[in-house]
């Protein structure tokens, strides 16, 4: 009853993933990523200027290794776009065993793709198989699920074609990330993760085009990361190898005004504006 329940909720993105599971999306381009992909790229807009069907599979909270797995469910349920768009951010080659927002993963875990991913978190695999303990860290889904099942509890999506639209602002939680940190920081990167990442790319050229976009970081935070410039390097030179367009407004003009982000890494509805209004004259 819980599971069905949640299934028909808006409850996160779980309407995306029960369309992508239950198949049918047509879409020429496709949107790929984290929660930079999720909140930044509004197919609706794009579908608007380019004329091709759009859809994003953003996936928040989740580096290379869930991406994967999340287009690979797609790609077994859904017509092969033409063209697919990876959203490149600088944690991407890491793993990340406690991503955010598991638990929406878990009403489709009879998915072979999507036991995959939950056997990725850390949570003990124990939790999810008996109902009993299923929502135990989270409470509130339990709610959501009877409540949707009785047709009680809002279920129209938040998504359009999979993009979340948002009107935040300012957090100020950069101010206090900042705060914590005397020194620089050094992100991780796998090379592995990354080798895996450019073989899939190869393949994945033989069926359709690629490119790779970086959208923009505040410029504060970019000053902060010590291996920024290797990274770059690195996406660019294995762009170049594999003859991928990479275009990169990580610190493009949009990153020095605050008003463009709701914090340092994610756009607000202005600077998502303003992002693909300059995206788009690369169409």
């Amino acid at each position: 009853m819980i599971q069905e329940g949640l299934k028909t909720s808006n409850y996160r993105e779980i309407t995306k993933w029960d369309e992508v599971i239950q198949g049918g999306i047509d879409a020429e381009l496709l949107i790929v990523g984290s929660s930079r992909a999720l909140v930044h790229f509004d197919c609706e807009y794009i579908q608007k200027v380019t004329g091709k069907t759009c859809y994003n599979l953003g996936f928040d909270g989740t580096t290379f290794p869930l991406q994967k797995l999340m287009l690979e469910l797609y790609l077994s349920q859904n017509k092969a776009p033409k063209e697919i768009i990876w959203s490149i951010d600088y944690h991407m080659f890491s793993r990340a065993p406690d991503y955010y927002g598991f638990e929406q993963l878990i009403p489709y875990q009879s998915n072979p793709f999507i036991r995959i991913m939950l056997s990725m978190h850390e949570t003990p695999g124990y939790q999810l198989e008996i109902p009993i303990f299923r929502y135990s860290y989270n409470p509130k889904m339990k709610v959501i699920g009877l409540y949707s099942f009785f047709g009680k509890y809002e279920s129209e999506s938040v998504l359009k074609n999979g993009f979340r639209k948002q009107n935040k602002f300012w957090d100020g939680s950069f101010e206090e990330f900042k705060s914590n940190r005397k020194e620089v920081v050094f992100l991780n990167f796998e090379k592995k993760l990354f080798e895996e990442f450019l073989r899939l790319n190869q393949e994945l050229l033989n069926n359709g085009s690629i490119s790779w976009v970086i959208s923009p970081y505040f410029f504060e935070y970019n000053a902060m990361i010590k291996n920024r410039s290797h990274l770059l390097k690195k996406f660019d030179s294995s762009a170049n190898h594999l003859q991928i367009p990479l275009i990169d407004f990580s610190q493009h003009e949009i990153s020095y005004e605050k008003y463009n982000f709701y914090n340092s890494s994610h756009l607000s509805k202005k600077g998502v504006e303003s992002f693909l209004e300059k995206w788009m004259e690369y169409f």
